[in-house]
């Protein structure tokens, strides 16, 4: 049993390093496999290396040194991190010491601490699968442990345990301990029925967690984050050059939308829905302003409005359902006049200086998100750009932050538009390019127009999936001008945006989406992650001017990628979203996925029950249907209903094994079975006679002890009431016996029972003056 204990702590801690470093994106952690292995084999089995107790505090220091190194280095925000590495670190120690229960515990310890804090550093799921892995080893391990402990002190109490493999197959449910613990060649304790058990409480374990998890009330606020996974270059804040690249394979839905018109309300047919669009069309999303070292950000808003639809001049009405991404920003299409949330609550910001699109903080990021867009023919920016004008021309703008009057915003919206003109002290070397490129324009529009054309159609620069850096030492929009020429959307956009710049072209670049699928039965439009696209707004003539330097092969790339998709990594990027909804589920999302379902059952269930009683079954029967309907049982309402069945059954369960013990409690005590003990254990006279022999001399075995204990306990008293220590070797075979007797199911033989009897009746007398002279 103890190599067999051994091992399994050595299976656990491998996987918390495993679990750890995969959360982490470390190998750090990762090292605590071999550790563990070469702790088992050469301290636990062979000896051949032991760590000094005196050392063992000493590297204890040395990894609170390293982590307190890896703090000052890395600083406060990656605190998460020196502290995984400091419990890996501590547990490597205790790895290589003598273990014993003490140390056994703290490796535990570690471990759950470990894996705690690999929680809070990944929403992926794998680690889902590595925590349902990890709980059935730590409850298998613990019940090793724990076995391991009682027949350690068993051994030390000197009691014979050979006994045990006798019989194996005969022992009662209450004695399959006993039957099932060990695969050691002294003692069976571990066979099929240990596995079963252990495996049947992991479960149930897991299972009573997950319910306390969906249905414990979110009584803290909700936080605005992001959901774990690839990014999602149409939302992003922030987009590092080449993260395009991560997603253009990803085919996860974004969000749908079906086109209407705007004064009639009547869908568009595909035809007319798709010339309106284009063959390519464009969902502008996130503001890029602020590059830096290969980085693009995403300003603060510095003007906003709040939407207010004009439907007087609109169009086109667009319905857009975006799936919960996690961000703020929501997508809007060509000359943009008006938004409003399809539901009553909920806001909708824009800002007069990026006209970039929000939606208010009072929305939850975790869920769908509806809305209308209403459009009018005409140049992206056309309607914007008035509305700009009126509000330059205001002395005075309120500020919603600061709830106050702002200078005039004019000033501010220049200030803007000279930040948009300068670039980087890198990225001085492509004003010469680009003067080249330029030559002599006659107006900036030309020029913008020269610079894309150099990228679309001079045939020097490639769109490629794959990247590759020809010089490290420059900044990457500067090595894909003059050195690599071949890059994703992202390249091109940001290349062109830094070269108008350098020519004094106010730019920015604009990350969303372009191109979308259609269904031609229903007329609803898919835009996925593969048709993620970033491009470049210049400021000419008072107005923002969209140009796309990406060449034509993206389109193309695009289109095939579509059409390829990797199905199991499809399934795979699904199984990632949907844990990481459930494991970040806010109190909102709780509310509508988990309460409102439960209610909506409880008061059809109430309400098919009172109809039931007065002699109508209609809504009983349309209750039913639920449970003859498949497609209902995989949904949020299903796994609900079928938690609440389990817990019922669970319950119901409990109840009635309680009654049964009760049950058979009374009747033991009505037919007059009293006495020590006797409702936990059969009776076995030879002991029984034993106990009350000691009851006389007023020691009583508490209803707790086990016979073992209670001998260690009593044995003492024994021996000094006793006129000689004669009968303190039979009295530890009487305990024996009894143990083969009880937990055994062995018949003693007639010679061994008259033995007894007699031994039982020297106590007895030996005991007897004793009393009468205590008297």
């Amino acid at each position: 049993m103890t190599e067999l204990f051994q091992f399994s702590m050595t299976v656990l801690m491998s996987l918390t390093g495993l679990t750890s470093a995969v959360a982490e994106g470390n190998p750090l952690s990762a090292l605590t496999v071999p550790f563990a292995f070469a702790s088992f084999y050469f301290v636990d089995l062979k000896r051949f290396v032991v760590l000094p107790k005196w050392l063992a505090p000493a590297l204890g220091a040395v990894a609170f040194g390293i982590a307190a190194i890896e703090y000052g280095v890395w600083g406060k925000e990656h605190y998460l991190l020196v502290a995984n590495h400091l419990l890996a670190y501590l547990t490597w120690v205790i790895l290589l010491q003598q273990k014993g229960d003490r140390e056994y515990w703290t490796l535990m310890a570690l471990s759950i601490l470990q894996i705690a804090i690999t929680s809070l550093l990944t929403f992926s799921v794998w680690f889902g699968i590595g925590l349902l892995a990890y709980v059935f080893v730590a409850l298998w391990s613990m019940s090793i442990f724990l076995l391991f402990r009682s027949v350690n002190g068993i051994r030390a109490s000197g009691i014979e345990t050979s006994f045990l493999k006798r019989n194996a197959t005969k022992f009662s449910s209450f004695a399959q301990v006993w039957s099932g613990v060990s695969r050691d060649h002294s003692e069976k304790l571990v066979t099929t029925p240990f596995y079963l058990s252990s495996v049947s409480v992991s479960g149930v374990a897991i299972f009573i967690a997950m319910l306390f998890f969906i249905f414990i009330p979110r009584i803290w606020p909700t936080a605005r984050s992001s959901l774990a996974g690839a990014p999602v270059t149409g939302f992003s804040s922030e987009v590092r050059l080449g993260e395009i690249g991560e997603i253009l394979e990803n085919p996860d839905k974004v969000m749908t939308f079906q086109l209407y018109r705007a004064d009639t309300e009547s869908q568009l047919s595909v035809m007319d829905a798709q010339k309106y669009l284009g063959a390519e069309p464009l969902f502008r999303g996130a503001v890029l302003e602020e590059y830096r070292n290969g980085r693009w950000s995403r300003p603060e808003l510095k003007g906003t409005m709040t939407i207010r639809a004009n439907l007087s001049s609109a169009k086109y009405r667009f319905r857009i359902t975006l799936e919960p991404i996690g961000t703020d920003s929501i997508f809007s299409f060509g000359n943009t006049i008006g938004a409003l949330t399809a539901k009553r609550y909920g806001s909708i910001n824009w800002d007069v200086f990026s006209s970039e699109i929000r939606r208010g903080e009072e929305t939850d990021l975790d869920r769908a998100f509806s809305y209308d867009l209403f459009t009018a023919d005409g140049p992206p920016d056309l309607w914007m750009s008035q509305m700009r004008h009126l509000q330059l021309l205001q002395r005075f703008g309120f500020d919603p932050t600061s709830r106050t009057l702002t200078p005039l915003t004019a000033r501010r919206f220049q200030a803007s538009l000279r930040a948009l003109s300068t670039v980087p002290p890198e990225l001085h070397p492509l004003e010469e390019v680009s003067r080249k490129v330029v030559g002599n324009a006659p107006s900036d529009t030309i020029a913008a127009q020269r610079i894309e054309d150099w990228f679309t159609t001079s045939g020097e620069f490639d769109y490629t999936m794959k990247l590759s850096v020809s010089d490290s030492a420059v900044d990457p929009v500067l090595d894909f001008v003059t050195n690599r020429k071949t890059g994703h959307c992202e390249y091109f956009a940001s290349a062109m945006a830094m070269m108008l710049r350098s020519v004094g072209i106010p730019s920015r670049v604009i990350t969303g989406f372009k191109g979308a699928n259609v269904d031609p039965k229903t007329g609803v439009f898919t835009v996925q992650q593969l048709h993620a696209h970033a491009w470049v707004e210049a400021y000419l003539d008072g107005t923002w001017v969209t140009f796309d330097p990406t060449p034509a092969s993206r389109d193309d790339a695009v289109h095939q990628v579509s059409e390829k998709v990797d199905i199991p990594w499809y399934h795979w990027r699904k199984m990632e979203v949907a844990w990481s909804r459930f494991s970040t589920i806010s109190r909102e999302s709780q509310q509508e996925r988990v309460y409102e379902p439960l209610k909506k059952q409880a008061l059809s269930v109430k309400t098919a029950v009172t109809e039931l009683f007065a002699g109508r079954a209609d809504r009983f029967k349309e209750l039913m249907q639920f449970f003859v309907s498949p497609k209902r049982w995989f949904t949020s309402e299903g796994v609900i209903v079928a938690s609440l069945l389990a817990m019922l059954l669970l319950a119901c369960s409990w109840l009635v094994r309680r009654l049964l013990q009760a049950s058979r409690s009374m009747f033991g005590l009505w037919k007059g079975r009293s006495g020590p003990s006797s409702l936990s254990r059969p009776a076995i006279a030879f002991y029984d006679r034993f106990l009350k022999i000691l009851e006389e001399q007023k020691l009583v075995q508490a209803p707790t002890q086990t016979a073992q204990e209670f001998l260690l306990q009593v044995k003492p008293e024994l021996l000094q009431l006793l006129p000689s220590h004669q009968h303190e070797v039979w009295i530890d075979s009487l305990v024996q016996q009894f143990y083969r007797v009880r937990f055994g199911h062995e018949q003693l033989t007639q010679d061994e029972l008259n033995e007894l009897d007699q031994r039982l009746n020297e106590l007895e007398a030996g005991l007897h003056p004793v009393a009468e002279s205590t008297r």
